[in-house]
C-alpha cells in the first residue's frame, strides 16, 4: 500500500520521501483572484456584527427629529396641533379630488382623537397625583 501524501510519496519508512512524477507541478494561482500583499485589506467583519437591527433602523427612520424643542411644551403643543388642524381643514375645502380631501379629513380625525386623548392622560395624571 503507497503512502502517497498530496503531491509526495512516502517510502517504507522514516529514511526515504521522493516527489512523485507522475502528477504535474502545482501551480501558483493567478495573481488575478489575490489581492497584492502590500494593499491594505479592509475588514469587514465590525461592519457586520455592528449593524443596527432592523427594529433599531425602523425606530431610527420613523422617529422624527426635533428641531425645536419648544414645541413640546403643552402650551405651545396644543396650539400648533389646533393650527395644524385648521389648516387640513382649509387644505381638504380647497382640494377638488375626493379621495385626498377624505384622507385630509382622516387626519384631522386623527389629530382630534389625539387631542382627546392627551385630555384624557392629563386629567388621570392628576387624578392620581391627588390620591
Amino acid at each position: 500500500m503507497p503512502n502517497n501524501i498530496g503531491a509526495y510519496q512516502g517510502g517504507p519508512g522514516i529514511e526515504q520521501i521522493s516527489r512523485r512524477n507522475n502528477q504535474s507541478e502545482s501551480q501558483l494561482p493567478q495573481g488575478e483572484s489575490t489581492p497584492p500583499i502590500d494593499s491594505v485589506v479592509q475588514l469587514q467583519l465590525p461592519q457586520v456584527l455592528f449593524q443596527p437591527s432592523l427594529d433599531q433602523a425602523l425606530t431610527e427612520a420613523l422617529q422624527p427629529t426635533i428641531q425645536d424643542r419648544s414645541i413640546l411644551r403643552p402650551e405651545r403643543f396644543q396650539a400648533l396641533v389646533e393650527s395644524s388642524r385648521e389648516q387640513l381643514l382649509d387644505l381638504a375645502d380647497s382640494i377638488k379630488q375626493d379621495t385626498a380631501r377624505e384622507r385630509l379629513r382622516e387626519a384631522d380625525e386623527v389629530l382630534g382623537r389625539t387631542v382627546e386623548l392627551r385630555e384624557l392622560l392629563r386629567s388621570l395624571q392628576s387624578l392620581v397625583q391627588q390620591a
